[in-house]
């Protein structure tokens, strides 16, 4: 099963959920797109980085399914190919799992919008919404692999993925 991140944007977190891995697999996954392609990196990381956390929200394990990314840049002039270091961090297996389709229980206590999901090293965050959630409890303390910092709770601007690590 291949998710083109054209698609995956567009979908919600409870479509997600019928995804069933956290592999990555490179190529176009069948959405080459001169747009992506061209996209200035930080725009591209935004919607890379949600596409890919919300595809975790619904993974079962490593066999069953993969998550495409098309690795070809070309913000520049001279197209390169470039992987994200996101799809080699190491999160472990699912420790909680939706097995009825329900993912509402991923969503925290006290009014928020987003949904958390824990990993055996890492927890992963999906505001699918287009309101910036506060305060966002991740349930522990967990570092962000990109910053280096510590959050016990983060704040998800709209349409926006998060994954980060045990401290």
């Amino acid at each position: 099963l291949f998710v083109c991140l054209c698609v995956c944007c567009l979908l919600s977190a409870e479509v997600l959920f019928l995804l069933s891995t956290a592999m990555c697999n490179t190529g176009d996954a069948g959405c080459h797109s001169p747009a992506l392609e061209s996209a200035p990196l930080h725009i591209r990381n935004h919607y890379e980085g949600f596409a890919y956390a919300s595809f975790l929200l619904g993974v079962l394990n490593s066999t069953l399914g993969r998550f495409g990314v098309y690795p070809v840049y070309n913000a520049t002039t001279q197209p390169r190919v470039w992987l994200h270091p996101r799809y080699s961090w190491r999160l472990g297996a699912p420790m909680e799992f939706a097995l009825d389709g329900n993912i509402s229980k991923y969503i925290p206590s006290g009014g928020h919008v987003s949904y958390v999901r824990h990993f055996e090293q890492g927890v992963v965050a999906v505001n699918p919404t287009v309101h910036e959630d506060r305060g966002v409890p991740l349930g522990g303390t967990f570092v962000d692999p990109e910053t280096g910092t510590a959050h016990d709770a983060v704040t998800l601007p709209d349409h926006t993925g998060l994954i980060l690590l045990k401290a």
